[in-house]
């Protein structure tokens, strides 16, 4: 959002149509691959006001090197989440704790009733 919000206010600034930057955004290659969100998307780029060869508006399909790159990425990513991620500590029935509920903003006490397979299935004995 906040680069779009940027692309915006430059556009308003220069008299640019927002609709073609958003194009021209879509159609620059994203950083660490080959290809573009559109070409991923749609197989092929887009037209804009810049002259274009018609082979590059073609439907083409080339994208197993960006799958391996967005993979790498996530993969990366879940790295580096995960070392700092905790596991939350076991419940057993009959143990006091905070829930909120929904369309709730106010966390109240409840009493764990039964937990089965890490999920609170049933809960609730307000006090």
């Amino acid at each position: 959002m906040k680069t779009v919000k940027g692309r915006f206010e430059k556009c308003k600034e220069s008299g640019v149509s927002e609709f073609q930057a958003l194009l021209d955004w879509h159609n620059t290659p994203t950083e660490g691959m080959a290809t573009s969100p559109v070409q991923r998307l749609m197989g092929r780029r887009c037209c804009t006001l810049l002259p274009m060869s018609e082979a590059l508006l073609r439907p083409s399909y080339p994208l197993r090197d960006d799958v391996h790159a967005m993979s790498d990425r996530k993969r990366r990513q879940k790295y580096y989440y995960d070392r700092h991620a905790k596991l939350l500590p076991n419940v057993s029935p009959g143990e006091i704790m905070r829930i909120r509920l929904p369309g709730q903003k106010v966390w109240t006490p409840a009493t764990c009733q039964v937990w089965k397979y890490s999920l609170l299935e049933k809960l609730v004995s307000h006090y």
